[in-house]
Parts: C-alpha cells; sequence; structure tokens
C-alpha cells in the first residue's frame, strides 16, 4: 500500500500531521520522558523550577532532541525559530493546537539579509559555515536579529529558557540578542562538548568567544552534556 502513494505526498502528509504527538503527549503518553539529546531540559528545569517562558532558536522538527517542547507541554509561553521549510511545516504542525507557543519561519545571525542554507536534517547550517557537500540542496533563508524578531512579536518580559542549537552559528545568534532587554536566565547552547578518552575537549569552533560572552553577561556552566552546555545567569 505504502509504493502506492507517492513518495512527496506521504512527506506532506507527516509534516502536516505532528499535532498528533502534541496531542497524545498532553493525553499523557510520555508522563516523565525528556525530550532533549541528553535530558538538558530536565537539568534545567531543575535548576530553575518551573520554566513558564522560553525562545528556541534552531527548533527543528520541535520533538525530536527538542529542549522546549517539555515545557510547551506544560503550558510554558514560547516561540520556535526553524528556517528549514520541511522542518518548520513540521514544527508548525506540532504546535498547531497550542495557542501559547509561536513557530517564525526564519533564521537568526547578528546582521540581517539572506543567506543560504545547506538542508540536512538536523544537521542543516548556514552554507557560509560549512560549504555544501556535491549534490546537497541548498535554501534560501532570511536573517533576522533575534532582538528585532522578538520586538515584531511583541514579546515582553524575561525568558526563562534560551535554546540555541544552530550548527556553529550560536555565536552570531547570541550577539543578536538583546540581553538588558529580555534578560535570560537559563541557556542551553550546542557546543558539540564531545568526551574523548581521558580528557574532555570543546570542538566548538567559537567557544573562546562564546564563554567569554557569557561570562560579561553573568553566565556560569551548570551541565556539560556530549551535545550542549546548560548555563545559569547567576547575576
Amino acid at each position: 500500500m505504502k509504493a502506492l502513494i507517492p513518495k512527496a505526498l506521504r512527506q506532506a502528509v507527516y509534516n502536516r500531521t505532528r499535532w498528533v504527538r502534541y496531542l497524545r503527549a498532553r493525553l499523557g503518553a510520555y508522563p516523565t520522558r525528556s525530550f532533549s539529546q541528553h535530558a538538558e531540559d530536565c537539568r534545567a528545569e531543575a535548576a530553575l523550577g518551573r520554566v513558564q517562558t522560553f525562545v528556541d532558536v534552531g527548533a527543528h522538527d520541535g520533538f525530536n532532541g527538542s529542549n522546549t517542547f517539555r515545557f510547551a507541554l506544560q503550558g510554558a509561553r514560547g516561540v520556535c525559530i526553524e528556517p528549514v521549510t520541511q522542518q518548520f511545516l513540521r514544527l508548525q504542525s506540532l504546535h498547531r493546537f497550542n495557542p501559547r507557543v509561536v513557530c517564525v519561519q526564519t533564521a537568526i545571525s547578528d546582521s540581517p539579509g539572506v543567506a543560504d542554507i545547506v538542508v540536512a536534517d538536523a544537521r542543516s547550517h548556514l552554507a557560509a559555515n560549512a560549504p555544501p557537500a556535491p549534490g546537497t540542496r541548498v535554501q534560501r533563508v532570511p536573517l533576522v536579529r533575534l532582538d528585532a524578531l522578538l520586538a515584531q512579536l511583541a514579546w515582553s518580559g524575561p525568558i526563562d529558557l534560551l535554546s540555541v542549537d544552530v550548527e556553529g552559528h550560536e555565536l552570531a545568534v547570541l550577539r543578536s540578542h538583546d540581553w538588558q532587554r529580555y534578560p535570560v536566565r537559563a541557556l542551553i547552547l550546542e557546543t558539540h562538548y564531545e568526551p574523548t578518552p581521558g580528557h574532555r575537549a570543546w570542538t566548538h569552533a567559537d567557544i573562546v568567544p562564546i564563554e567569554a560572552l557569557l561570562a560579561d553577561l553573568g553566565f556560569t556552566l551548570l551541565a556539560h552534556t556530549p551535545a550542549n552546555t546548560v548555563y545559569i545567569r547567576s547575576t
């Protein structure tokens, strides 16, 4: 039967019926589950208590490996940002029946404009950060500053949790935020902090300026995982 249905049609149906996962989750299908890659959402929750607001930059499909879906289910107000069309359709469908979450299709950077993004499922990345491999599909996407987008959405108040997972463009995202106007309590940042035999080593190209910026902003380390680092703002 599957072979009789065109692949494009199957994909379209799949992209637009992700709301089923949201409804199943609301009905208790995942009562104690962490949706993050390595329970980063639970670590942030343990440190903060209840998370009432979040912003997710590079939200992917909003479900697999999500640092914020747990809090969306709990009723938090949030913004999910994803530039790749196929993933955005899934994300948008996931939150179709959740009016407290706004989904925006764009890329975030410290300078507005347009850019090419290499479409590679969960590892989609701006072509400026890593050239596309032969045969890779490229999508042109708008670039906006995070503070400008939040102002456009009329966001008010602090952000309990900011999640940034943009495959190497994290520093530009952090530089695009107005930390005074929209203070952040906790940050989950993709850092590619991976264990190696006998020690751990940073692999993120911008980790030195990232950590300098976060230290200036008053963030301290809460936890490392193989994929992400969780920071808490102490001042």
